[in-house]
């Protein structure tokens, strides 16, 4: 993959996920707003929310457990005694 595409998906991802916010954000408004009507029931929006969370909670678990299993690549061993450091 060039760098090129790898800056596209970039930004494309950065696009995606500043429209997510924004699609939230237009169903807090909506919801905020007491006379508000939409295609969705309450129950089904609130389980459509609930799955966004799920979802963001997985893929935040899952980035973190990448990054410990990253940092836990490193261990401190001990010193050979062979090894003569000057």
């Amino acid at each position: 993959m060039t760098t090129q595409c790898v800056k596209l998906k970039h930004c494309c991802l950065e696009q995606r996920l500043h429209e997510v916010l924004e699609i939230l954000d237009q169903l807090h408004a909506i919801s905020s707003e007491a006379a508000a009507e939409h295609h969705l029931s309450q129950r089904e929006l609130v389980a459509w929310l609930h799955e966004v969370i799920y979802t963001a909670q997985e893929t935040v678990t899952e980035l973190e457990r990448s990054r410990q299993v990253k940092r836990s690549t490193l261990r401190l061993v001990k010193r050979s005694t062979s090894v003569k450091i000057c």
